[in-house]
């Protein structure tokens, strides 16, 4: 979590238009979602062992991420496809969020 936390002391510290923002975003996202990693596994092994009751689980994937936003939805999705679930869910679950993922 202290990896965490410098590496959004680093991006504050960054002019909006700095063009390594976004190389920092994407770094912060990636040490977010291996510290989720863990849970993340959980999840996916108890959602995939259920029967599918929407195409590909999208309904559990959806269930996880319906409220989350900004660095947290992107950092849990990142999570998620890193334990294994199920691509056609995770892009299932945020057709219907209304998201791009």
């Amino acid at each position: 979590m202290n990896k965490i936390k410098q590496l959004l002391l680093e991006l504050k510290q960054l002019d909006k238009n700095d063009p390594n923002r976004a190389l920092k975003i994407k770094e912060v996202i990636e040490a977010y979602a291996q510290f989720l990693l863990p849970e993340a596994r959980q999840m996916v092994q108890i959602i995939e062992a259920k029967p599918e009751t929407t195409k590909a689980r999208y309904g559990e994937y959806m269930r996880i991420l319906s409220g989350l936003h900004g660095f947290n939805l992107f950092a849990m999705t990142r999570a998620l496809v890193l334990a294994g679930a199920s691509q056609e869910g995770l892009q299932g679950a945020s057709i219907a969020m209304g998201q791009s993922l």
